[in-house]
């Protein structure tokens, strides 16, 4: 890391604190508002513009829990694997709220890149410090507000974070790429794999059909 860059605690670089989502029993599942919950987002981090589920909330609780464009969720109850996946709000259309079992924050933007502080928090180095003040039972562990307040985290000049996030944007999208590619490979090995067996298509075929590939 740059002598140049200073470390510091996630606390610092706060708009909004953290928050704990909101709980509702499923029987208010169903129809409503969208909320955000666990699945909705993998673990290397997305960022998300619509949830996958519906609950019936109170106009007081989409406002206590509503979430806008730029928050930052962290899951804080979860298996060890999957405790501290990461999401950032992307565009939404209407109200979104989210689970108990995340929390949510913004950052200073004057201070730090919303997308650098979600690809940090999505990065080996964030997973390894929540890993080592998580709190484990039995069939889950948790981090609590204090944790994610104590998160430490590299900040280089809001035009070396643009940068950072700028090469990470393309390296994803080239991997993204190689496995679309990957797939469509995969698919044509298993027909091809298919036919020949059947005797649908010959070996001499075959051959032309890969030279028109290439």
């Amino acid at each position: 890391m740059p002598e140049s860059w200073e470390v510091v605690e996630l606390e610092t670089l706060f708009e909004k604190q953290p928050q704990n989502g909101i709980y509702k029993h499923k029987r208010d599942y169903g129809s409503g508002t969208q909320i955000l919950r666990i699945d909705d987002f993998s673990n290397d981090g997305d960022v998300v513009n619509r949830a996958g589920n519906l609950v019936a909330l109170a106009r007081d609780e989409i406002e206590t829990y509503g979430l806008e464009p730029g928050d930052i969720v962290i899951n804080r109850v979860n298996s060890l694997s999957h405790l501290g996946k990461t999401a950032l709000i992307g565009a939404i259309s209407g109200d979104m709220v989210f689970e108990s079992n995340m929390m949510r924050f913004s950052v200073d933007e004057s201070q730090v890149l919303k997308e650098y502080v979600f690809k940090f928090l999505s990065s080996p180095l964030t997973k390894k410090q929540i890993i080592g003040t998580a709190k484990r039972a039995v069939a889950q562990s948790s981090i609590n507000q204090g944790d994610v307040k104590a998160i430490i985290v590299p900040k280089p000049t809001l035009e070396e974070q643009g940068e950072i996030v700028a090469a990470l944007d393309a390296t994803e999208a080239k991997i993204s790429h190689s496995t679309d590619k990957a797939a469509v490979l995969q698919d044509l090995f298993r027909t091809l794999l298919h036919e020949l067996m059947t005797a649908k298509i010959r070996v001499h075929e075959l051959e032309f059909e890969m030279m028109n590939l290439e």
